[in-house]
């Protein structure tokens, strides 16, 4: 197969290999690893190690340093400890060159590097392959509307909570004043705690999800001539991300 390569006319015949070559050495137990530590269905963690093979390919050809999307750089990640497949099998022998795995480490000016050279690697991926699937590719604008989605449902939540102790201080109003006071000062130690707590749990989860769009890291390459440590260096998580532009 040649993966829809559209832009690229592939007159090395690298696309045509690497859209065929086995991810890991043994693929199948990969993609097991892939979807268990992502809590991934299996379906999807194969077409993420598919879009995967495609970040490697944009990796090579690019003019410069791609970022890959927070799925894609889950799989790398993974690859990375399979030392013989990824540095001999994959770099030293099917690419020609060390690909550098180049983690952040969460500086802001780095992260706004990183969303950088995500939206150019978006590009190069368009050119080249067409349109990224956006499940595995968010696109920059994703998590704003994801922050705007949190920010809606937390407003939804606290609005039905104060009309429902509205309708409960009612309610005990009539059974007698001291009941009205309890049912008030729960209310407002309610939409305190919502206020307070909200914001960090919302945020916690939309990390949970997908750690935003991109991987937080980036790729370089070196000619052959690079040492296997130069990829074995990087075989740690990233550090930092690509923040609100995602």
């Amino acid at each position: 197969m040649n993966g829809n390569l559209r832009a690229a006319a592939d007159p090395t015949g690298l696309w045509a290999t690497l859209s065929n070559f086995p991810i890991g050495s043994r693929p199948s137990a990969f993609e097991r690893r892939l979807a268990d530590a992502n809590g991934w269905s299996d379906a999807f963690a194969v077409r993420v190690i598919g879009e995967y093979r495609r970040f490697l390919y944009l990796a090579t050809i690019a003019s410069f340093e791609v970022t890959p999307s927070k799925a894609v750089d889950e799989a790398w990640h993974l690859h990375l400890e399979d030392e013989d497949d990824y540095h001999r099998k994959l770099c030293a022998n099917l690419l020609g060159r060390t690909l550098r795995h180049l983690p952040g480490s969460g500086d802001a000016d780095e992260e706004a590097r990183f969303a950088d050279q995500y939206r150019r690697t978006l590009t190069l991926y368009q050119e080249v392959f067409g349109s990224p699937p956006d499940d595995i590719w968010r696109r920059p604008q994703a998590d704003d509307d994801q922050g705007n989605d949190e920010a809606e449902r937390r407003n939804r939540l606290v609005f039905g909570t104060i009309c429902a102790v509205l309708a409960a201080t009612s309610s005990a109003a009539i059974a007698g004043p001291a009941a009205a006071f309890l049912v008030i000062v729960l209310v407002i130690g309610l939409v305190i705690g919502i206020a307070v707590f909200a914001p960090p749990m919302a945020e916690r989860r939309k990390k949970k999800d997908d750690g935003g769009s991109c991987g937080g890291s980036g790729c370089s390459t070196s000619d052959s001539g690079g040492s296997d440590g130069d990829c074995a260096s990087c075989g740690g998580s990233c550090g930092g991300g690509c923040g609100g532009g995602d």
